[in-house]
């Protein structure tokens, strides 16, 4: 067993570094494997900026509880937006950097979106620092969300795992990355707000669709992109941030984001004249 399954990792490496392709690899639970399973992750985020694992690599209890704090914080931002006539104009809360996706970081995290010994670990191999659990949030994807967002999170030498605790239908949004196009690798001057120049030789994208437990990697200067929710159900990424002590995003990750809680009746309904002049 052992030895077919370091065949298969071996196997998966030959073809990652000689086609640029990715397959995925399922967790084991000995020890062996998991130290063989840990090479292969920093192999596949130091050559090709992500790594997909197929689960469960959450308990489903884990899942239900980060889940359901994510819903509950959403509902908040709903019924705030309707009390100033915004709901129209929703989301408003944290970022939105397109059409129908809210990105909701939060102040404290349970079940999967508690901090993991597992992952720092692997951090801490990965940029050679001790690394701390720096962030969490949901990242939603509403139906009829707008057109793709091609975009890097930064420089910075973070790292970001993605779950979901349910399953979506495959066209309910989810990311889209671009192998090497992180810092230091051989795309790493894609454009990052343009689609990927496949025709020019740049590296061609990866859908990473997710089951429930799932565990998406990236590292945050890896290129990548949400899609449209063609679906009729609200797509939720739970996802944790993982870096060096002193590293901290002060951009994605910040109390200075725009929020509801912050914005008076007068304000909203500025806002609300804005966006409708701009209809």
């Amino acid at each position: 067993m052992l030895f077919a399954t370091l065949s298969q990792w071996i196997g998966m490496l030959v073809k990652l570094l000689v086609t640029g392709r990715y397959d995925t690899v399922r967790m084991k639970q000995d020890s062996f494997s998991e130290v063989c399973f840990g090479v292969v992750l920093l192999v596949c985020l130091r050559t090709g900026g992500f790594a997909l694992v197929r689960g469960p690599c959450f308990s489903d209890a884990g899942l239900a509880r980060a889940q359901a704090l994510a819903e509950e914080e959403l509902s908040k931002v709903k019924s705030q937006a309707e009390q100033l006539g915004l709901a129209s104009l929703a989301p408003w809360e944290g970022a939105s950097f397109s059409s129908g996706r809210l990105d909701m970081p939060l102040k404290s995290g349970t079940g999967a979106l508690a901090s993991r010994e597992d992952l720092k670990e692997l951090c801490e191999k990965l940029f050679r620092a001790p690394c701390v659990h720096s962030g969490r949030g949901a990242f939603w994807n509403f139906p009829n969300s707008g057109p793709e967002h091609w975009h890097r999170d930064g420089q910075l030498p973070l790292l970001t795992a993605v779950t979901v605790a349910k399953g979506y239908p495959k066209n309910a949004g989810f990311l889209r990355l671009q192998p090497f196009t992180h810092h230091g690798a051989i795309d790493e001057d894609a454009d990052s707000h343009r689609e990927p120049k496949v025709h020019a030789g740049e590296s061609e994208r990866v859908a990473a669709i997710l089951q429930p437990g799932d565990l998406l990697l990236f590292l945050y200067s890896t290129k990548h992109a949400a899609v449209p929710n063609l679906s009729d159900q609200d797509r939720c990424l739970l996802y944790s941030v993982y870096g060096p002590e002193n590293v901290q995003d002060e951009i994605n990750c910040c109390d200075g984001r725009p929020s509801l809680k912050t914005y008076s009746k007068a304000e909203a309904e500025i806002l609300l004249m804005m966006a409708n002049a701009l209809q």
